[in-house]
C-alpha cells in the first residue's frame, strides 16, 4: 500500500525555465481576461480542457477590481505565461459570495452564513470554485515564471501545493504535523504509509465536480463555526476553513477513498518559496511559479484582533472594577469613598 506515497513523492513537474525579472524575453499576452458574468454565461462543454478533465480556467480572487500595486505584476505575468486557449477570471468579494449563495451544496449555506471573517468566505469559495467550474486556482502573491504543465495527468485529477514550511511559523508547523499525526493513527493510515504532508490553498487545480471537494465541504461544516458570535470571532480560520482542514481533508480522503489516487501534490521544491530554483536538495529546481507570500490578509487579521482583544480586555478591566465596587457597596451602603485632601 505504499503505491499512494510513492506516487505523490514521485510527482514532478516538466517545465522549461523563464525568470519574470528577464520581462524583455517573455510573451505577450495570451489567456483571455475575462469577468465572472461572462463565465457564468458559458456553456462548460465550450471551454478548453487537459487531457484529464481539467478545464483551462485561471481563477484569481480580491476584494474589489482594484488589485493593489505589489499584486497587479503577478497577476499579468499568468497571462503572458499561460498558453493560447487559457480564460484568466478575477472574482470580487461580491462575486464571491453571490456564487457560493448560488451554486454551493445547500447544506453548505448555513455554515456559510456563520463565518465571521471575510478570509473564511474566501477560503471556502476557492472550494466551492472548484467543485463547480474546476481549472486553477492561484493567489495574486504567485507569479507564473513558465507555462506550468500539471503532473501525471493520465491519473491525477485534483492537484493540491504541498506546504513549504519555510514560509510559516513553528505555530503553524506544529498544527500541520499534529493534524496529520492524529489521521494517520485513524484507519491504519500510517501502516498503509498513507501519511501525505501539509497542504496548503495559495495554488490548486482540478478538474469540475470531484467527490474530494465535496469532503472538503463536508469537513467545513463538521468543523465549522460553534457558540455565540465573539467564541465564532476567535475561532481559529486555518482549522475552520484554511491549510488545516485542507491537510486533514487530503489525508482523510486519501485513506477512505478507493478513487485511484486521482488527489496528488505539486511538490513544494518544484512551484514554492520565493526563489526561482530551489536550493533545498544537491541539485538545483527550477519552479515554474514563485510565492511571494505577501500575507496581506493575514496581516489585516492581526491589526484587527489586536483591536478586538484590546477593547475586550478594557471591557473586562472595567466589569471587574464595577464588581468590587458593586461589593463595596453592598457592605457599606451609606458610606461613600473618601475625598482626596
Amino acid at each position: 500500500m505504499n503505491m499512494r506515497l510513492n506516487q505523490l513523492n514521485a510527482v514532478v513537474l516538466s517545465l522549461s525555465f523563464a525568470h519574470s525579472e528577464v520581462a524583455g524575453k517573455m510573451m505577450t499576452a495570451t489567456s483571455a481576461v475575462i469577468t465572472p458574468q461572462q463565465l457564468n454565461a458559458m456553456n462548460p462543454k465550450e471551454i478548453k480542457k487537459l487531457p484529464n478533465g481539467v478545464p483551462m480556467i485561471l481563477h484569481q480572487t480580491w476584494k474589489d477590481r482594484d488589485v493593489l500595486p505589489k499584486h497587479q505584476p503577478y497577476m499579468d505575468s499568468w497571462d503572458r505565461c499561460l498558453p493560447e486557449g487559457w480564460l484568466h477570471v478575477l472574482w470580487t468579494d461580491a462575486d464571491a459570495e453571490e456564487f457560493v449563495t448560488q451554486r454551493a451544496p445547500h447544506w453548505f449555506i448555513p455554515t456559510y452564513e456563520l463565518y465571521m471573517h471575510p478570509i473564511q468566505r474566501v477560503d471556502v469559495f476557492r472550494y466551492v470554485l472548484l467543485l463547480v467550474w474546476g481549472g486553477v486556482y492561484a493567489d495574486l502573491d504567485n507569479e507564473c515564471l513558465t507555462p506550468p504543465r500539471l503532473p501525471d495527468m493520465k491519473t491525477c485529477q485534483v492537484y493540491l501545493a504541498e506546504t513549504c514550511c519555510g514560509i510559516h511559523n513553528d505555530e503553524q508547523n506544529d498544527r500541520y504535523n499534529n493534524a496529520v499525526q492524529f489521521w494517520s493513527s485513524l484507519r491504519g493510515g500510517r501502516e498503509r504509509g498513507l501519511v501525505p504532508p501539509g497542504v496548503q490553498n495559495s495554488l490548486m487545480a482540478s478538474r469540475p465536480g470531484h467527490a474530494f471537494w465535496m469532503w472538503m465541504l463536508g469537513l467545513a461544516v463538521e468543523q465549522g463555526p460553534r457558540g455565540q458570535w465573539i467564541q465564532r470571532y476567535f475561532q481559529a480560520i486555518h482549522s475552520t476553513v484554511g491549510v488545516d482542514l485542507l491537510t486533514v481533508a487530503n489525508y482523510q480522503y486519501t485513506v477512505a477513498a478507493n478513487d485511484g489516487n486521482t488527489v496528488c501534490l505539486l511538490p513544494k521544491d518544484e512551484w514554492h518559496g520565493n526563489k526561482a530554483i530551489s536550493e533545498s536538495q544537491d541539485y538545483a529546481v527550477e519552479k515554474f511559479v514563485v510565492h511571494h507570500g505577501t500575507h496581506v490578509w493575514d496581516s489585516k487579521m492581526r491589526t484587527t484582533f489586536s483591536i478586538v482583544t484590546g477593547v475586550v480586555q478594557l471591557v473586562v478591566i472595567l466589569a471587574l472594577l464595577y464588581g468590587v465596587y458593586y461589593m463595596w457597596k453592598r457592605r457599606n451602603p451609606t458610606s461613600r469613598f473618601p475625598r482626596l485632601s
